[in-house]
């Protein structure tokens, strides 16, 4: 056989390879931030759900309760991690953490 022909198949194999990694490179992060979008969403609307019961039926007392319950499991947010905000008689009225905020928290 040719080492002209040899040639050019190998490195047409080789250019198949390269286009085929590409392209499920971009198939796969394209599907990844799909799912991270759905995920960060769903997250999201579960915060507020639990916000929306939460709201003037927790008292400092029992979200320190429940802080003390979570610590330890890996992964659980501190009390201390967020900044949270009381009404006057001391019920929960929204929270912040990080850049995610409640409805009742402004900036």
């Amino acid at each position: 056989m040719n080492r002209w022909k040899v040639a050019f198949f190998v490195s047409m194999l080789a250019w198949a390879g390269i286009a085929g990694t590409l392209a499920y490179a971009l198939l796969d992060s394209g599907v990844t931030v799909a799912y991270m979008s759905d995920g960060y969403r769903d997250c999201e609307l579960h915060r507020d759900l639990l916000d929306a019961l939460l709201v003037g039926r927790v008292d400092r007392r029992g979200l320190v309760g429940a802080d003390e319950r979570l610590r330890g499991r890996m992964g659980a947010p501190s009390a201390r991690d967020a900044e949270w905000l009381f009404d006057s008689a001391g019920r929960y009225a929204a929270s912040r953490l990080g850049a995610s905020q409640t409805h009742g928290m402004s900036r």
